[in-house]
């Protein structure tokens, strides 16, 4: 049990802890300013947020195996699909896909 929990954690709350390393990275790698890529991750926690608010009331109509599937794929679309754009914009659009699917 204590180790599901753990993993349970760990799984939970990867895409948080690492948020100081994804806004290094949009400085860093794709010479975003500090308030483009502060920007960016606090529109990503937002559609988080929103995304789980949507979700939480008609989470029992879908197959949670699915849901999860869905979302993980999404998280991964999103983070991949960031280093493939320069602009600003395909980023916040790449972010926004990565927010939906870690809200779901």
């Amino acid at each position: 049990m204590m180790i599901a929990a753990t993993a349970g954690y760990w799984i939970a709350y990867t895409g948080w802890n690492s948020q100081p390393i994804i806004v290094q990275s949009l400085i860093d790698g794709m010479l975003l300013s500090e308030r483009a890529a502060g920007l960016l991750t606090s529109l990503e926690l937002l559609v988080v947020a929103l995304t789980s608010f949507v979700l939480a009331p008609i989470i029992g109509r879908f197959p949670l195996r699915g849901l999860c599937l869905t979302g993980g794929a999404l998280v991964v679309v999103g983070n991949v699909g960031t280093v493939g754009f320069n602009g600003i914009e395909g980023i916040a659009a790449m972010r926004l896909i990565a927010g939906i699917g870690g809200g779901g």
